[in-house]
């Protein structure tokens, strides 16, 4: 999306690159929107540019006042200049937020909530109120700057950085899918189309083992099984595992394939459920109606060893599974997954 536009959207749903990928070429056309628009104070939300710690401002406004071209506004002795600085400041902060929020409010509810500038002014006061019977109080002008200079936009830029600007299980998995698309694209053409869908296989593969590389095999097996459930589960289910892989606990763990199975047994039993744009939920039809009783628990058991099954094809399933069928299917679907690492 160009950066001349007002509103800039993160492409969850492009598996041709990674988080970390999107993330970077996000915060590109962010700085260029923010830059166009308020001119070079905007490069300060650059988040290259300075290092926040927002619960240690300073005694200059979180370092904002030592860097340009905010210093030699900030310290003008022209007081028009000053409050269009002032001016300038909210409404460069608020381009931020309101583009961040637009793009992960869903993915990211609770930072979009926690850095809004009531919360993060909410905060300051606060940290202002705790320091008045300490050793080192808040003057009140100090005070005052803090409260008309909150970095709200830049805090909750900082914060994400620190989430899609790495490389975590999101990126492998979002490799698994971008190799599995590229190899199963392949249909006879010229010279020149054969040629352009080998590069891609051979990039795509490139990539798969540069992060394959840090990672145990099961981990990997792991991917790969919610990679099929992200493809064939329909749009809950590839809520469910975008979510999923964005939490903490799991992007910082080797991931087993019991995790795996657990994870989506609890999401069965406890009812799965996907946020809404308009802030509803709606509730997987696993956990309806028509999915519960005897049915339902056939439902969650085939589903269980659906995930252990992966091929690059469908996975069929007869309706009924005898438990030996089952297992059966379990110690052949984690033997066809170790195997995959080394096609």
């Amino acid at each position: 999306m160009p950066a001349t536009e007002k509103e800039l959207k993160f492409d969850f749903s492009d598996s041709s690159k990674t988080d970390s990928q999107k993330w970077k070429l996000f915060v590109k056309d962010l700085l260029y929107l923010v830059m166009n628009t308020h001119g070079p104070l905007g490069s300060l939300v650059d988040v290259r540019t300075i290092t926040l710690n927002e619960d240690s401002p300073g005694d200059n406004l979180w370092g904002f006042t030592d860097l340009q071209p905010f210093t030699e506004q900030f310290n003008s002795q022209n007081e028009k200049t000053f409050l269009a600085l002032k001016d300038k400041w909210f409404k460069i902060q608020m381009l931020v937020y309101s583009n961040l929020d637009s793009s992960f409010l869903t993915s990211d509810n609770e930072l979009i909530n926690k850095y809004s500038y009531t919360a993060v002014r909410a905060r300051i006061e606060q940290y202002v109120t705790s320091k008045s019977d300490s050793d080192d109080p808040v003057s009140d002008d100090y005070a005052a700057l803090m409260v008309q200079f909150v970095p709200f936009g830049s805090f909750l830029l900082h914060h994400l950085d620190k989430k899609y600007g790495v490389e975590e299980a999101t990126d492998a998995i979002s490799m698994l899918i971008a190799h599995d698309v590229a190899r199963n694209s392949f249909k006879d053409g010229s010279k020149a189309e054969l040629q352009k869908w080998c590069n891609t296989l051979g990039s795509t593969w490139f990539n798969l083992q540069r992060v394959a590389a840090k990672h145990d095999p099961e981990h990997l097996a792991s991917l790969q099984s919610l990679m099929v459930i992200y493809n064939k589960g329909g749009t809950t289910w590839k809520d469910w595992v975008t979510n999923l892989l964005h939490q903490p606990d799991w992007k910082d763990k080797s991931i087993k394939i019991a995790d795996v199975t657990k994870a989506i047994l609890q999401a069965k039993s406890f009812g799965h459920t996907a946020q809404a744009s308009s802030g509803e939920e709606k509730v997987h039809f696993l956990s309806r109606g028509r999915g519960g009783g005897q049915r339902g628990a056939r439902g969650a058991r085939e589903v269980h060893v659906a995930v252990e099954v992966v091929v690059h094809q469908a996975v069929v399933l007869p309706p009924i599974l005898s438990q030996r069928s089952a297992r059966r299917c379990l110690v052949l679907g984690r033997s066809a997954l170790l195997n995959i690492v080394s096609v």
